[in-house]
Order: structure tokens, then sequence, then C-alpha cells
């Protein structure tokens, strides 16, 4: 749970009784936040765009306020990456999960140290960390951009020569710009994706997760 007892420790019973009908992880899902409009606001389009590029439907109403089985936890020390983002790890060893609704209280004393600006770096680390979708939509982009061009510059040299017809200079010149502009992008995707490999064997995460064992 964060320190700054939004997440009130008086639901912690409740989230052990819950752990106790045999489910390793249980949120705390927090139905109204009481945080300030930009924050609420932030936090709902971080956890949209991070659940589609990441392919898996995160809980934007869960945050840290969670418990865990020792399962969960020999496990997460397991993982040596630096870039870490906790809900995401504990949601990709896919242990039996549980969620309460809780009251979330508002902030007493102090101000969040997390300006825009760093929860946006914040968000970037975690994307690049855990997605290499944004690579794959570049590739597509760029192989569609490639595959419409050569499509309308194919078009424009079949009327030149069956029709005589004359294409204006700049016509030919924006074609060929786009083609070769989509297969640089295309290109520069794909040897994203192949460091993107690279970087992800770097983080030496297990291959297999045991949930429990039978003898």
């Amino acid at each position: 749970m964060d320190c700054d007892l939004q997440d009130r420790p008086e639901e912690i019973p409740r989230l052990y009784a819950k752990a106790q009908e045999g489910f390793d992880i249980v949120l705390a899902l927090r139905g109204k936040r009481r945080d300030a409009p930009l924050k609420r606001l932030t936090s709902w389009l971080f956890y949209k765009m991070f659940s589609y590029l990441a392919d898996f439907d995160y809980d934007g109403d869960s945050g840290n306020f969670r418990i865990v089985s020792r399962k969960v936890v020999d496990n997460l020390c397991q993982m040596r990456e630096q870039l870490r983002f906790f809900g995401a790890l504990v949601h990709w060893m896919g242990f039996t999960t549980a969620g309460i609704p809780v009251e979330h209280s508002e902030r007493l004393h102090g101000q969040s140290t997390y300006t825009f600006s760093k929860l946006w770096g914040l968000a970037m680390e975690t994307i690049i960390a855990y997605s290499d979708k944004p690579l794959r939509l570049a590739v597509k982009l760029g192989f569609s951009m490639a595959f419409l061009s050569f499509i309308y510059g194919a078009y424009l040299l079949a009327t030149t020569l069956l029709h005589g017809a004359v294409v204006p200079g700049w016509t030919s010149l924006m074609v060929s710009l786009f083609f070769i502009g989509g297969v640089i992008i295309s290109i520069q995707g794909v040897v994203g994706i192949y460091i993107g490999k690279t970087f992800d064997e770097t983080k030496k995460r297990p291959l297999y997760i045991v949930g429990r064992k039978t003898f």
C-alpha cells in the first residue's frame, strides 16, 4: 500500500479474509477515487493506453494496495529487470486473482511528488518496458503507406502509358516520398522489434511460474 494513507489500513483484514478463500492475489478496487480531477484523468488515460498496448486488461481501479501470497513474493524477487511496474509484473505471473471494493480516502497531508512530466515519463518507460505493440503498429503503418503509394504510382503510370495523360511533377514526387517513407518506417519498426526481443532476453524472466507442486 502507498504511504499517504489514501488506502485505508482498516481494509487489510477484508483483503486477508478474501485471500483465505484460496486466492494468491487480492486487489483493493477503488470504486471512487479521492484524487484531484487531473490525476484521475491522467490515470484513466494511462491505464487505457497501457491495457491496449500491453494486450491485457489491466484494471485501473486497482493501485498498489493488495495482498499477495508467499509464492507471489518469491517469484517477484526472481525478477531482475530494472524497469518495474509492480501491478503489471504481478499480473504477468498469472496467479489466481480476486478483487474487493474498498473506500479511498482523500490525501490529508502534503502533496504528491509526481508532476505531470514525471507521470508522463513513467508512462512512457512502462509502455516501452512491457510492450512492443507500438513497433508492430509502426510496421503496419509503414507497410500500408508503401503499399498504397505503390498502387497509386502504378495507376498513374498506367494512365500515362495508356491514355497519354500528363501527370504533374509534384504528384509523382509525393508518391515517391510516401513510398520511400513507408519503407523506411517499416524497416525501422522491424529493427525495433528485433531490439525489443533482445531487451526481453536481458530481463531474464523465468520461463515458467510454478503455481503449486503435487509432490
